[in-house]
């Protein structure tokens, strides 16, 4: 889907973040409102506001229609800014706050690829919390997004330590808001996807034992 680029630099002021003299250029598509910290070239922005535009396609066929104007995002220029503004480590990836997605700039996810991952990951979440509201447990938000924009094999590349023992999905939600620990926080969206593909699969398992039944 193509992208309208608004030649001219906005202040993060106007947008969904009150980010104090950082610089942005601005393109609008049909369901996002994407604005570019780093310096790239139209084509690598058309780009990227394509992946966008594919995942809200992926995450409408998945969960339906979310409804609502236009999604803010908003890619910072270094990984500095991301951390300074959003208060998170520099590992991680981006975040959804009040509806928004934050995220490191392109080529830093693009050389750790994860870009594309990320970008489903963070449109899920927008469409559940348009969708279901902010009560959903962290847990089943955040399994839900690993399940939909399968990044499980890059979560389970490179990971270390033990496995943290949980008595039930809502321990989970410690683990997601440890920001400490990197392989405990990873550990956290593991074992959130476990317990939703569980709950899908037990569904599913139930559903057919329904239609079998005489």
């Amino acid at each position: 889907m193509g992208s309208r680029i608004i030649l001219f630099l906005a202040l993060l002021s106007i947008g969904p973040w009150p980010a104090r003299g950082l610089e942005f250029s601005q393109i609008e598509t049909r369901h996002f409102t994407i604005r570019f910290g780093e310096t790239t070239a139209a084509g690598e922005m058309r780009k990227t506001a394509d992946g966008f535009e594919k995942a809200y396609e992926q995450m409408e066929a998945a969960l339906g229609t979310p409804g609502g104007r236009p999604i803010d995002v908003v890619i910072f220029a270094r990984t500095g800014d991301f951390t300074a503004e959003t208060r998170l480590p520099v590992w991680s990836a981006s975040a959804t706050i009040d509806g928004a997605i934050y995220m490191q700039p392109v080529s830093v996810l693009a050389a750790r690829g994860v870009l594309d991952t990320t970008i489903r990951h963070e449109v899920c979440l927008v469409f559940l919390l348009r969708r279901y509201g902010a009560d959903m447990p962290i847990w089943l938000a955040e399994g839900l997004a690993v399940y939909h924009s399968g990044e499980l094999e890059t979560l389970r590349r490179g990971l270390s330590g033990v496995r943290p023992p949980i008595s039930e999905p809502a321990d989970i939600d410690a683990i997601l808001t440890d920001r400490d620990d990197r392989q405990n926080n990873r550990w956290g969206y593991i074992l959130a996807y476990e317990a939703v593909r569980s709950m899908i699969e037990g569904k599913a398992q139930a559903q057919a034992r329904k239609r079998g039944a005489p």
